[in-house]
């Protein structure tokens, strides 16, 4: 995971306060006494802050990035599962060629 820096998007893992799970925000602080911390601007998609989370937990936060490589890794092993039996079916076509050539 990639680590958390000044100004990073990141997402809630929880439910903080009123902001539920999925909600996006800005880091606009970082702790590292007694305990690695953040402080999270949460701010509409029109640009208005609408509150600031103090102290949240490296564990009730992942990197916007972070989770969008998570999605398209998803979303890629689903592809590849979803057409396993085609990918199977073509290897071995293709080794069967191979052994009917003499190669």
């Amino acid at each position: 995971m990639t680590q958390i820096k000044l100004y990073d998007t990141v997402v809630l893992l929880e439910t903080i306060d009123s902001f539920p799970r999925g909600t996006k925000g800005a880091v606009i602080e970082i702790y590292t006494q007694p305990q690695q911390a953040f402080d999270i601007e949460i701010v509409l998609d029109s640009g208005q802050t609408v509150g600031i989370l103090e102290s949240v937990q490296p564990n009730q936060i992942i990197c916007l990035h972070d989770l969008l490589q998570a999605e398209i890794i998803h979303i890629m092993l689903q592809e590849i599962l979803t057409h396993w039996d085609k990918l199977s079916l073509k290897k071995w076509d293709y080794q069967l060629a191979r052994v009917g050539s003499g190669e």
